[in-house]
């Protein structure tokens, strides 16, 4: 299962604009989160990139925190 890499900022894509979420990575030490390094996907995005990479055996399951979407994928 692929989860994002720093779940404690997770919450702060859905706040912030992406300037404002790297600096916010940079501000608490996680400037490697920052910049082209980590986006957000739509479900239609990570189809894309499993396509392009020639992944043909996957299932993408979309799960519910707080009300809101957050996507999973397992290959396999």
């Amino acid at each position: 299962m692929v989860s994002g890499a720093s779940s404690k900022l997770l919450l702060l894509h859905l706040m912030l604009s992406k300037q404002q979420f790297d600096r916010c990575c940079e501000f608490v030490g996680k400037g490697w989160a920052a910049g082209d390094y980590m986006n957000l996907l739509s479900r239609n995005e990570l189809e894309s990139v499993l396509q392009t990479a020639g992944v043909t055996n996957y299932r993408i399951r979309s799960m519910r925190l707080f009300g809101l979407p957050s996507l999973t994928q397992r290959l396999g």
